[in-house]
């Protein structure tokens, strides 16, 4: 019972604030109305107004919409607070990466940007709390709403910015991840790769010309 109150509480600290950074960022954006943003979105008014008044919330597909309409990121949209600049990986932050990471990559043409980067990581975070869902379910657990599982990616994901080695040492040792499908390892493993092989990238110096 405790759990399932615990959940609950969870799910509404989540939609509340959801509501209120949704109100928060459509103005500042030319949606003075709840109209506008609702058309904008090709949903109905009062299933738009819901949202504000934080008595529902939307699903994934519709989160990743408002995110684009209202051009901004799900970190900003769901109020978690941004990664100072000094967090954010850029050349030489890591020139010394643990034994078990490092690899002979082949040189690239260029670094890769930090979006490819913070794409990568996003996609082995929803992996990874995926897996994490899949074992907590098969033992009783509940599943998210969208809202909050939206925020488990995207605050493991600033984990993943901060401490990348570190959260990929936690990964690989994770319940969820040993029991994982054959196909979904190797996916992880390519993830992981990329992953590595992209920080190597942007911490090797650049190659003369």
């Amino acid at each position: 019972m405790n759990e399932q109150l615990n959940a609950s509480s969870g799910k509404s600290i989540a939609r509340q604030e959801f509501a209120r950074r949704l109100r928060e960022l459509r103005v500042p954006r030319g949606f003075r109305t709840a109209r506008s943003l609702a058309r904008a979105l090709s949903i109905d008014e009062n299933r738009y107004t819901r949202y504000e008044r934080a008595e529902v919330e939307p699903d994934l597909e519709l989160l990743v919409r408002i995110c684009g309409t209202l051009g901004v990121t799900p970190n900003e949209l769901l109020g978690i607070d941004s990664l100072p600049q000094s967090a954010v990986p850029t050349a030489g932050a890591m020139a010394d990466p643990p034994a078990e990471f490092r690899a002979e990559f082949p040189p690239a043409e260029a670094a890769p940007s930090a979006f490819a980067l913070q794409s990568i990581g996003w996609s082995l975070c929803r992996l990874v709390v995926q897996l994490r869902q899949n074992l907590d379910a098969t033992s009783g657990g509940g599943t998210p709403s969208p809202l909050a599982y939206l925020q488990l990616v995207t605050s493991l994901q600033l984990e993943l910015d901060r401490q990348p080695f570190e959260v990929i040492r936690q990964i690989v040792r994770d319940p969820a991840v040993i029991a994982a499908p054959d196909a979904v390892t190797y996916e992880l493993h390519d993830l992981i790769l990329r992953l590595t092989q992209a920080l190597a990238q942007m911490n090797s110096p650049p190659r003369p010309v």
